[in-house]
């Protein structure tokens, strides 16, 4: 025992253990830091492969035009062009997101006339590389011009049902400013509100109604028009009018007395106007056919012609009989 314990003592006096061991210590810290430091740069490097990456995406992107618009008005040119952008993909991800560029022609220093003109690009980043589609496009300038025209209201009749009768259709406002090229201005006609009137209509018709110039053949020009809706009104009423009940007897014997009374003494129709004007009173014909005794009965009002409707459209009446002593 005593020699295991001299001999272990030996050991640890030799210099050499505390070398071997040290060395020992010191490559597995070096391992474990090596370690350690790949597995935490992996997902950096990993996230920077991803931004440095190359990205190409096209975009369609409205074409603005950079004039004197108090003097002149732009046309001939496309509403759209294509931007096909490249660089790093993050840069183009975010620039196709926020769309924070624009697409232009500058014709701040053109007069009137027609010219081809280059489109170019402001506010992209200078890591992104592009191209445009078409790189040049054409473009009209005239003379800017705007005159006051009052609005026509267009619509059909031939929805509305029969005995119903439309009235004047009014607009507010009645009265549109137009702007455009001088050229399209002295083309207008008249200003178009076009409403729709549907099928079986049998109330009034309210609606915001988009507004067109137009020229004396009908087609759309070029304009714009201040404000661009107005809203329409289209009265659609059915004519009415009070008129008395008129009892008369049918089939009665002379023998005999009869008293017709009705608690209805008047009822409103319903129907163009100038068939009512010529209507005074309804008519009600009670069949006596065989009757001896008091009774009371519905009866049916009969239209006239060119009335749609009655109301009420039935009534009571009351039948008194007597012997003719």
């Amino acid at each position: 025992m005593e020699m295991g314990v001299e001999t272990m003592k030996k050991l640890f006096d030799n210099p050499w253990i505390y070398r071997i061991v040290a060395l020992i210590f010191t490559i597995l810290l070096f391992i474990y830091i090596n370690q350690s430091q790949l597995t935490s740069t992996t997902p950096q490097n990993q996230e920077q492969t991803t931004k440095m990456a190359t990205k190409t995406q096209s975009v369609k992107v409205t074409l603005q035009v950079s004039a004197n618009t108090e003097k002149y008005f732009v046309t001939g040119y496309p509403e759209k062009v294509t931007v096909k952008l490249e660089g790093p993909s993050a840069l183009v991800t975010s620039t196709v997101n926020t769309m924070n560029f624009r697409a232009f022609i500058d014709l701040s220093k053109f007069k009137t006339g027609k010219y081809n003109v280059p489109i170019e690009i402001s506010g992209l980043n200078n890591q992104i590389t592009y191209s445009v589609k078409p790189a040049r496009v054409d473009a009209t300038i005239q003379t800017k011009k705007s005159k006051n025209f009052p609005i026509q209201i267009v619509y059909s009749k031939d929805g509305v049902p029969d005995g119903y009768e439309v009235g004047t259709a009014k607009a507010a406002p009645s009265v549109v400013a137009v702007t455009g090229p001088k050229s399209e201005i002295e083309q207008v006609d008249h200003i178009e509100a076009k409403i729709s009137v549907p099928k079986g209509a049998t109330q009034t018709i309210d609606q915001e109604v988009m507004l067109v110039a137009v020229d004396q053949d009908g087609r759309q020009l070029n304009t714009i028009l201040t404000p661009a809706t107005t809203h329409v009104t289209v009265p659609i009423v059915l004519p009415s009018k009070t008129v008395k009940v008129k009892l008369t007897q049918k089939n009665g014997e002379s023998d005999k007395v009869y008293a017709l009374t009705t608690d209805t003494a008047r009822v409103r129709i319903y129907g163009h106007t100038a068939d009512l004007k010529e209507i005074e009173e309804i008519e009600v014909p009670v069949d006596l056919t065989n009757q001896s005794v008091d009774y009371e009965d519905t009866f049916t009002l009969k239209k006239p012609t060119g009335v749609v409707k009655i109301d009420p459209a039935k009534i009571k009446v009351n039948v008194k009989i007597k012997g003719n002593d």
